[in-house]
């Protein structure tokens, strides 16, 4: 007795089957250094490929590797490491918001201060 055993790659935006005839199958992307990939049927392709492409035409290409390896993650700064940043700038008479980003600028000269590098 012998066994077959299909495969079926289904669309993961509308659930329908994907014809590998049609051109759709698995896309992958990144997005602020986070990687993604779906399956996508031929249609749901192109209506991401047209949703994005005014921005592909304005951007830039990345320099990152080819390697199968992930990127290394960007390391997150502490609150702790924020706040002294904050206070230093503001000892510098640096206007810093009280929360989120601090300005790179503002951070590289911290650092430059501190005799560190970024």
């Amino acid at each position: 007795m012998s066994k077959r055993v299909i495969v079926e790659l289904v669309d993961d935006l509308d659930g329908q089957p994907i014809d590998s005839n049609d051109g759709g199958g698995t896309v992958q992307f990144a997005l602020q250094g986070r990687q993604y990939e779906l399956d996508l049927s031929a249609a749901n392709l192109a209506k991401l490929e047209a949703a994005v492409a005014p921005f592909i035409e304005v951007a830039r290409t990345s320099k990152t590797g080819t390697s199968s390896s992930s990127p290394s993650p960007r390391r997150r700064k502490s609150t702790t490491e924020l706040a002294e940043i904050r206070e230093w700038a503001r000892s510098q008479g640096i206007s810093v918001s009280g929360y989120g980003r601090v300005p790179a600028e503002v951070r590289a000269a911290y650092l430059a201060s501190k005799g560190k590098q970024s």
